[in-house]
């Protein structure tokens, strides 16, 4: 009895540091943080993942599995969170308790790595909440992070991997963290008609390509909520038709208006327009091209 206090005590001491590590002053009332397989904590930037044995209390799975790699998996401060695993051999579900109900974003980090008889290369599994299916028949050749995010409504969320017959399912890194309300708005509008789209708040959203338009990369460690955003150029269809303009130290950002939790000032202060060499009346289009899955809804 008194060894349960104890790990409970030491849950909730590293949740609550969790928590206050949380960067530039944006502290979600729900921020679960694990470094799956993981034997220690682990700190990447400011933030602050939690030991695998501190969060097996909102596990539930059949068998305790846990892999690891001595391979340094990339060249920046977060490869600690790809080098171990928990391997799932049946139907597992993580659990969390919700404090405030809205968008949650779900962030799974995936690298596939040989352990004793495990090959997560070879995996393939689902991964889903109560009420959408986040990944379908999924599998892993390389590095990987899938951003999601849902809406929920009720006091809990669970997230169960499910294998596949005669496989099995794997995370090395696992976030729920709340989103800021401003951030994904239940009405969008459509460029190609005055009809616009209402209902967002319902969807499971994934994030396909976080996108700066006209700048560089932007890492994780210069974004306010760990996000990553990625040059427009490789998705640019005719790179010469286009321009990039910057002046990032004009950004300003007033009452009521956007938020650096939209978006950094070096997403704001750049843009791409078209490349018309003064020229008012040239008839072109910028166009950008991206991959999808057309099965998606």
């Amino acid at each position: 009895m008194m060894g349960c206090k104890v790990f409970e005590f030491l849950f909730w001491v590293s949740w609550i540091l969790c928590l206050t590590l949380f960067s530039n002053g944006f502290t979600p009332a729900d921020n679960y943080l694990i470094d799956c397989g993981s034997p220690s904590n682990t700190t990447v930037g400011d933030r602050f993942f939690l030991a695998d044995n501190l969060a097996s209390k909102l596990l539930s799975a059949p068998e305790n599995v846990l892999g690891n790699t001595s391979k340094s998996v990339t060249s920046s401060d977060d490869s600690p969170l790809y080098q171990t695993a928990r391997i799932f051999t049946g139907v597992s579900k993580y659990t969390f308790s919700i404090s405030r109900s809205g968008r949650h974003w779900i962030r799974l980090y995936f690298y596939p790595f040989v352990h004793a008889s495990y090959n997560t290369s070879t995996v393939k599994f689902d991964v889903s909440t109560e009420n959408h299916v986040l990944l379908s028949s999924f599998s892993v050749q390389s590095l990987l992070v899938k951003e999601l995010s849902v809406n929920v409504t009720t006091n809990s969320l669970a997230i169960t991997f499910s294998p596949s017959h005669n496989s099995f399912a794997f995370i090395n890194t696992l976030e729920v963290v709340l989103v800021p309300d401003q951030l994904i708005q239940d009405t969008a509008g459509s460029v190609q008609s005055l009809m616009g789209f209402q209902g967002l708040t319902l969807q499971a959203l994934e994030t396909v390509a976080r996108v700066n338009m006209g700048g560089s990369t932007i890492s994780y460690q210069n974004d306010t909520l760990w996000r990553t955003w990625v040059p427009d150029q490789r998705f640019l269809v005719g790179k010469n038709l286009a321009l990039s303009v910057s002046n990032i130290r004009f950004v300003k950002y007033v009452e009521d208006g956007s938020t650096e939790y939209i978006a950094p000032n070096s997403v704001y202060g750049t843009c791409t327009r078209m490349n018309s060499v003064n020229d008012s009346s040239s008839n072109f289009n910028v166009t950008w091209e991206f991959d999808m899955d057309p099965g998606f809804q």
